[in-house]
């Protein structure tokens, strides 16, 4: 037996006031974007704006393989590294 279909929205639960605007972003990348700007890594900032998955080109810079080779687990690798950086890892847990 089927049911109706049911789904909520919270979209609709925010309302701008009259001339006022509701901005939605996306933050991918973000703290990657922002090392990239303050540490003016021009490879990097290639990287995050040539439109290719930016973990899987540090990947197969870091493994000095052809990023079509680079598998999940190497890309998972890397964007943990790449994270643990940026918040702080020591080199023992690097």
């Amino acid at each position: 037996e089927r049911g109706i279909p049911f789904s909520v929205s919270m979209r609709h639960a925010f309302v701008p006031f009259p001339g006022g605007l509701i901005l939605a972003a996306d933050y991918s990348q973000l703290e990657l974007r922002i090392l990239a700007h303050l540490s003016c890594d021009c490879r990097l900032i290639q990287a995050l704006n040539g439109g290719a998955d930016v973990f899987k080109s540090i990947a197969a810079e870091w493994k000095m393989i052809d990023p079509e080779a680079v598998g999940d687990r190497t890309r998972q690798q890397a964007k943990q590294m790449c994270y643990g950086i940026i918040y702080g890892i020591g080199a023992k847990s690097l």
